[in-house]
């Protein structure tokens, strides 16, 4: 069966975000949040389908999803942003094992009256008690649940996806948005180089591959010479 993500059904009202009123918890921001649990594992998930695989140029998406002309780059290298109505919703990032996402939470929040739920295949963050979500997405792809987490530092909520199944490249964090956070081709591409001079580097440790480039296509970092390791 052709694998078609599926989309938020419902619009988010993110300017609502940062003008919540905030109870008087003194909580410390820079609290530890434990890992969220769910019932479904990730780890009973299939494989993703071959559509995510370097042998299929193109993820198969609904007609409604948009591929972003350029993908806008982040306060720091290699992060990436997500804006709606020219406003940023969050930055994320990606390495061979996790996917990060940064979204600034609102002024004088505590990580206690905070709502962020991690499951399988969904993402939920929003404030304890509000009718609505700030996030309430599908993932790109599986996460690893029990080895997933988020916690808020510097007035900055960081959620840490484990991804269910090693060196995928994510084309976006999230499916929500009517799709407008995958990224540009020349992204991707970027964004494939570098798991893969991660995976070298992590295969061969005596060597220095962070100046390294390639000639051609960049070759798929969970399928390449056999495929990625796992530690």
């Amino acid at each position: 069966n052709t694998f078609i993500p599926k989309l938020m059904s419902r619009g988010i009202d993110y300017s609502k975000w940062d003008h919540i009123d905030e109870d008087d918890s003194s909580d410390d921001e820079q609290q530890k949040v434990s890992t969220q649990t769910a019932a479904t594992s990730a780890s009973k998930c299939p494989m993703p389908p071959t559509s995510f695989q370097s042998s299929e140029p193109n993820l198969m998406l609904p007609q409604n999803v948009e591929v972003s002309k350029q993908t806008k780059e982040g306060s720091e290298k290699g992060r990436y942003r997500f804006e709606y109505g020219g406003r940023l919703i969050y930055e994320w990032e990606q390495n061979l094992d996790e996917v990060n996402i940064y979204v600034d939470a609102p002024p004088n929040i505590s990580a206690s009256a905070i709502n962020c739920k991690i499951s399988a295949a969904h993402l939920t963050l929003g404030i304890k008690g509000a009718t609505n979500n700030f996030l309430d997405e599908s993932t790109f792809s599986k996460v690893e649940v029990d080895s997933s987490s988020w916690y808020i530092s510097d007035n900055v909520i960081h959620i840490v996806l484990a991804k269910a199944h090693r060196g995928l490249t994510w084309e976006s964090a999230l499916l929500g948005h009517d799709g407008k956070g995958i990224v540009d081709p020349v992204t991707k591409q970027n964004i494939q180089k570098d798991m893969m001079l991660e995976r070298f580097q992590e295969e061969h440790p005596g060597f220095d591959f962070r100046d390294a480039n390639f000639n051609g296509s960049i070759p798929d970092p969970r399928t390449f010479m056999g495929g990625v390791g796992y530690r």
